[in-house]
């Protein structure tokens, strides 16, 4: 299994990809070429339930990609306020 499938899973909502990869052992923090990480991809998409998964696991939310954003940049810049809460506890 490799990082784009990690990705596209995430944004997707894909958990039974995602619990097989992190019983793998699969890096929960790791980057795409332009920085984002699985949480900018499930903000973006606003998949909650996949957003609830990656804390869970110990998602570090300060991540910034390239252009200096973060999950919760992603979330507020596609409108998905209901993840700000969410994203503002950790």
């Amino acid at each position: 299994m490799d990082t784009r499938e990690w990705f596209q899973a995430c944004e997707e909502g894909d958990f039974d990809t995602i619990k097989k990869m992190l019983n793998t052992g699969f890096d929960v923090n790791c980057k795409d070429d332009g920085g984002r990480t699985a949480l900018c991809y499930a903000t973006f998409a606003g998949a909650r339930e996949m957003v609830d998964l990656l804390l869970q696991e110990g998602y570090d939310c300060n991540i910034l990609d390239k252009e200096g954003h973060d999950a919760l940049s992603y979330a507020d810049i596609e409108g998905h306020h209901d993840l700000l809460p969410i994203l503002n506890r950790i």
